[in-house]
């Protein structure tokens, strides 16, 4: 059975990477996702409750994408 990644190597990218703006996760103007600790940013994300506010976090995630033919 074939995996996801088993033709990488003949991937065409389309695009360059670029941050994921339209994500539906809170950001803020650079696309930075702010937490207390990663595994709260994370559940944060699961159920679209992140915080564009980088007041008193100390971890932040951003989601780059890149587009592939």
């Amino acid at each position: 059975m074939g995996g996801f990644f088993d033709n990488v190597d003949r991937w065409m990218w389309k695009t360059e990477w670029t941050v994921d703006t339209t994500s539906a996760f809170a950001t803020d103007d650079s696309g930075w996702a702010y937490g207390l600790t990663w595994d709260r940013l994370f559940e944060a994300i699961q159920h679209n409750l992140c915080t564009a506010d980088s007041a008193a976090t100390l971890v932040r995630r951003r989601k780059w994408i890149r587009g592939r033919v």
